[in-house]
């Protein structure tokens, strides 16, 4: 699995083959097949182990960090999470040179730049409102922050400088 993470990070979806994925792994392509029927189905079970990585870094920071239940501080820590997390980063951001096809995965349920329909950042959210908190009204305009400042940060990361972390 690591083997398949540095191929799609550094080749990307098109140049990462089955065949190339059992070469770098010293074992043979049929020994893939027995647990993944496809590429595709390989790469969603990347995605997901991030995206479970992501949920129990989600769930440890709020527990174990209370200032974190101000909003800010949780934007922050969800800002650092995506850079983390390459493959979900891929998943947010919809890169589909990095991980093709499962950014249109249904069985994945993530939408690309919301945040706010993400399971455990959603729960996160119910628990702020019912804490008065959170107006879920705000919902599009903390997507559109949090897409911001990725967005930036990927830019900057393009054009080769080092942005300031909110």
């Amino acid at each position: 699995m690591d083997v398949t993470r540095s191929l799609l990070l550094r080749s990307g979806y098109k140049r990462t083959t089955m065949d190339e994925i059992a070469r770098r792994a010293d074992i043979g392509k049929g020994t893939i097949y027995l647990s993944w029927d496809t590429k595709d189905d390989l790469i969603r079970t990347l995605v997901i182990q991030e995206m479970v990585g992501v949920c129990q870094d989600i769930s440890r920071i709020a527990m174990l960090r209370p200032a974190v239940a101000r909003l800010s501080e949780f934007s922050c820590e969800l800002f650092t999470l995506v850079f983390k997390y390459p493959l979900f980063r891929a998943l947010y951001t919809y890169d589909k040179e990095t991980i093709g096809r499962a950014c249109e995965d249904p069985q994945l349920g993530f939408q690309c730049y919301r945040f706010t329909t993400f399971t455990p950042f959603r729960d996160y959210l119910r628990m702020l409102h019912e804490s008065g908190m959170w107006d879920p009204s705000h919902g599009f305009a903390l997507d559109a922050l949090l897409s911001g400042f990725i967005k930036l940060h990927l830019h900057a990361e393009i054009a080769g400088a080092r942005p300031v972390r909110p």
